[in-house]
């Protein structure tokens, strides 16, 4: 296997910050950047063909798919998924390959750290990943990006947007642990990520988190207990006695506000998508 890589970077209307993100690949100087563009209606498409002249245009309308449409399209042996709140140094991606081969994973994402902290829920979420998250070595779950992918995975198990149009990670990931031969983790390399400042875009990103986790247990009910373990215990409980006792309190409302969102947005996708869909079904 060589060390060319190629980086797909899947976008919906990211004008306001994809420059950016792209700014940093370059730095990086990648074999080639594939952009998928869910049919935005921002400049997101005019900025991505600055950068590269593999830009996809998709309607699909599902993140999970244009995942895939990526990976198909990236000609290397490696492909690295990058979002457009990741905003790269130079050297990066080499430092994940690096930790691939490290760790001897197929899959391996990146730590977090925040770009800016330009806010107290900035400075939690990064107390919430050096808890939870910053841990090198093989881990039983982890993102879909950023990640250096080996790209013969993809023969055995694809992105699948059959049900789960937008939970891109946890199904992924969840049937690729399936496959034993297969080893997924976390490196070394601390992967800068942009978020906007204000409760609110937290608050609206934990509630697309809830709605990712009805579709994950819409499809994997066998899962849903320990979904459910997960959001109302391990988040408020579990999480937070952690940071209670390694002095970052910071992340304790980041915690229980991200269980207690999740879950109503879990809560809503079920009863619309499941329950609503059954008594249609027998009226």
């Amino acid at each position: 296997m060589n060390n060319k890589v190629s980086v797909v970077v899947c976008a919906r209307n990211e004008g306001h910050r994809l420059a950016r993100a792209l700014d940093g690949i370059k730095l990086n100087d990648p074999d080639e950047i594939i952009v998928v563009d869910d049919d935005s209606t921002d400049n997101t498409v005019e900025i991505a063909r600055r950068y590269t002249n593999n830009v996809i245009l998709s309607k699909t309308g599902r993140l999970t798919t244009n995942r895939q449409i990526g990976i198909d399209q990236a000609r290397n042996d490696l492909v690295a998924m990058i979002d457009a709140d990741h905003i790269l140094r130079a050297g990066d991606i080499d430092s994940l390959v690096n930790d691939l081969h490290r760790y001897s994973l197929d899959m391996v994402q990146g730590q977090l750290i925040s770009y800016a902290n330009a806010s107290i829920w900035n400075s939690a979420e990064e107390d919430s990943w050096i808890l939870t998250h910053n841990i090198a070595g093989p881990m039983p779950m982890i993102a879909s990006a950023p990640v250096i992918y080996k790209k013969a995975i993809f023969a055995k198990v694809r992105f699948d947007g059959h049900i789960t149009q937008n939970n891109d990670d946890a199904d992924f990931v969840y049937r690729l642990s399936q496959h034993r031969e297969f080893a997924f983790g976390v490196g070394d390399t601390k992967i800068r990520h942009l978020h906007l400042p204000g409760l609110s875009t937290y608050i609206n990103k934990f509630m697309w988190y809830g709605l990712c986790d009805g579709e994950f247990v819409r499809k994997h009910p066998q899962r849903t207990r320990a979904h459910l373990f997960h959001l109302l215990v391990r988040y408020p409980f579990v999480y937070s006695w952690k940071a209670m006792r390694r002095g970052r309190l910071k992340a304790i409302p980041f915690f229980v506000l991200q269980g207690a969102v999740r879950f109503v947005g879990l809560l809503s996708y079920v009863v619309k998508n499941v329950l609503f869909a059954r008594l249609r079904k027998h009226s």
